[in-house]
Protein backbone atom coordinates (compact mmCIF):
# COMPACT_ATOMS: atom_id res chain seq x y z
CA UNK A 1 0.00 0.00 0.00
CA UNK A 2 1.30 3.20 -0.81
CA UNK A 3 1.70 6.06 1.20
CA UNK A 4 1.20 3.65 4.62
CA UNK A 5 1.39 4.88 8.09
CA UNK A 6 2.22 1.57 9.96
CA UNK A 7 5.36 0.90 11.06
CA UNK A 8 8.17 -0.56 9.01
CA UNK A 9 10.73 -2.89 10.17
CA UNK A 10 14.20 -2.03 11.25
CA UNK A 11 17.14 -3.11 9.26
CA UNK A 12 19.00 -5.68 11.74
CA UNK A 13 22.39 -3.73 12.24
CA UNK A 14 20.51 -0.34 13.37
CA UNK A 15 20.48 -1.62 16.88
CA UNK A 16 24.04 -1.64 16.73
CA UNK A 17 25.24 0.88 14.56
CA UNK A 18 23.29 3.52 16.28
CA UNK A 19 25.07 2.74 20.02
CA UNK A 20 28.08 2.22 18.73
CA UNK A 21 28.08 6.11 17.08
CA UNK A 22 26.63 7.43 20.42
CA UNK A 23 29.51 5.77 21.90
CA UNK A 24 32.21 7.07 20.03
CA UNK A 25 30.56 10.77 19.80
CA UNK A 26 30.39 10.71 23.83
CA UNK A 27 33.87 9.73 23.34
CA UNK A 28 34.81 12.35 21.30
CA UNK A 29 32.53 14.96 23.32
CA UNK A 30 34.48 13.23 27.09
CA UNK A 31 37.94 14.38 25.18
CA UNK A 32 36.96 17.79 24.38
CA UNK A 33 35.69 18.41 28.33
CA UNK A 34 38.93 17.19 29.52
CA UNK A 35 40.41 19.25 27.44
CA UNK A 36 38.53 22.71 28.34
CA UNK A 37 36.54 22.19 31.28
CA UNK A 38 37.61 21.92 35.05
CA UNK A 39 35.16 18.80 36.01
CA UNK A 40 34.55 16.91 32.79
CA UNK A 41 32.97 14.28 34.58
CA UNK A 42 29.89 16.44 36.05
CA UNK A 43 29.57 18.18 32.60
CA UNK A 44 29.38 14.69 30.72
CA UNK A 45 27.00 13.02 33.32
CA UNK A 46 24.75 16.41 33.46
CA UNK A 47 24.67 16.24 29.46
CA UNK A 48 24.48 12.00 29.33
CA UNK A 49 21.66 12.82 31.55
CA UNK A 50 19.64 15.50 29.43
CA UNK A 51 20.20 13.19 26.08
CA UNK A 52 18.65 10.16 27.78
CA UNK A 53 15.59 11.89 29.17
CA UNK A 54 15.45 13.60 25.00
CA UNK A 55 16.07 9.92 23.96
CA UNK A 56 12.76 9.16 25.46
CA UNK A 57 10.75 11.26 22.80
CA UNK A 58 11.56 9.06 20.45
CA UNK A 59 10.13 5.64 21.43
CA UNK A 60 6.87 7.37 23.02
CA UNK A 61 6.20 9.33 19.83
CA UNK A 62 5.80 6.33 17.48
CA UNK A 63 2.41 6.11 16.53
CA UNK A 64 0.43 2.84 16.10
CA UNK A 65 2.88 0.46 18.48
CA UNK A 66 2.50 -1.16 21.12
CA UNK A 67 2.92 0.45 25.07
CA UNK A 68 5.12 -2.50 25.63
CA UNK A 69 7.28 -1.92 22.20
CA UNK A 70 7.18 1.38 23.79
CA UNK A 71 8.78 0.86 26.88
CA UNK A 72 11.07 -1.74 25.44
CA UNK A 73 12.88 0.49 23.05
CA UNK A 74 13.32 2.87 26.04
CA UNK A 75 14.98 0.23 28.25
CA UNK A 76 17.37 -0.19 25.26
CA UNK A 77 17.95 3.89 25.51
CA UNK A 78 18.61 3.23 29.52
CA UNK A 79 20.65 0.36 28.73
CA UNK A 80 22.93 1.84 26.25
CA UNK A 81 23.58 5.10 28.05
CA UNK A 82 24.23 3.32 31.25
CA UNK A 83 27.00 1.11 29.20
CA UNK A 84 28.33 4.27 27.19
CA UNK A 85 28.49 6.43 30.14
CA UNK A 86 29.84 4.34 32.87
CA UNK A 87 32.56 3.07 30.20
CA UNK A 88 33.63 6.33 29.37
CA UNK A 89 33.40 7.60 33.18
CA UNK A 90 35.33 4.06 34.59
CA UNK A 91 37.81 4.36 32.13
CA UNK A 92 38.86 7.86 32.22
CA UNK A 93 38.87 7.47 36.50
CA UNK A 94 40.98 4.39 36.35
CA UNK A 95 43.41 6.26 33.66
CA UNK A 96 43.71 9.31 35.79
CA UNK A 97 44.67 6.84 38.69
CA UNK A 98 47.33 5.25 36.32
CA UNK A 99 49.09 8.60 36.19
Amino acid sequence: EAGGSGPIPMPACMPALLPLTAGLLAAIFFGLLLRFTRRPGTVFLSVCCAALLLSFGGPFNLPSVPMQTKILLSGMHVLAGVFITGGILLTSHKAAKNH
